[in-house]
């Protein structure tokens, strides 16, 4: 149902070639504020970023065809949005948000995550650029991850982890086994270093229905 999609990725051809998918979720957008726009092939952008500055922001692309499923959406910071969908067995909660780097405050880390959990509901889909290493071993955390992570675990991680732990939720892109270049979402702009640091995430009990096929890779990984 959902692609994510890392920053900078916005090419015409890639929203051409998922359309089919109904939702497409971007982590960045450059709009201020929070509104609707309907684009030129019908698709509606749902988007929340800050009210002056084009910083921050997310947004995500509901298809022509799913756009009436749409039952409400809500502005909860200009890193974090919420939207409800109708689907064909229950009602759907999704979550866009962008948290904030590994190096930011303590404070705002904790601020973030607490808007996280007061953002939950029952069927729940996540996605967005985490900034969170989660590392390979999934030791002591496997209720909330598979056992193919990426790299070193880090603060961020560490939190995104305790998380679904404390939700009963799953990081569904370290579940199936996939090449890296189908798991690494970022690159080091001196382009030696890669990680897996924009994450899916959903209910545990809703698990099968994570998707099997591998997420796109971002621009930057390829």
């Amino acid at each position: 149902m959902a692609a994510s999609c890392t920053r900078r990725q916005r090419q015409p051809r890639l929203l051409e070639r998922q359309k089919d998918r109904g939702l497409i979720f971007w982590v960045k957008v450059n709009a201020r504020g929070s509104g609707n726009r309907v684009t030129n092939d019908g698709s509606v952008m749902l988007y929340s970023g800050h009210t002056d500055t084009h910083v921050r922001g997310v947004g995500l692309i509901v298809s022509k065809e799913k756009a009436n499923t749409l039952l409400k959406k809500k502005q909860i910071s200009d890193r974090m949005m919420r939207a409800r969908f109708n689907s064909k067995d229950c009602k759907l909660t999704a979550i866009k948000c962008y948290a904030p780097t590994n190096e930011a405050e303590e404070e705002d880390k904790d601020t973030w995550y607490e808007q996280l959990q007061l953002a939950v509901s029952n069927m729940l889909m996540i996605t967005g650029d985490m900034n969170a290493k989660v590392g390979a071993d999934n030791a002591n955390c496997d209720r909330a991850m598979g056992k193919h992570g990426c790299g070193e675990i880090n603060d961020n991680g560490e939190r995104l982890i305790g998380f679904c732990l404390n939700e009963t939720c799953e990081i569904g892109g370290t579940i199936p086994p996939h090449r890296n270049i189908h798991r690494l979402t970022w690159r080091s702009p001196h382009g030696t270093t890669v990680n897996q640091i924009d994450h899916f995430i959903v209910n545990k009990k809703w698990r099968r229905s994570t998707p099997r096929r591998p997420p796109l890779p971002g621009r930057r990984c390829k």
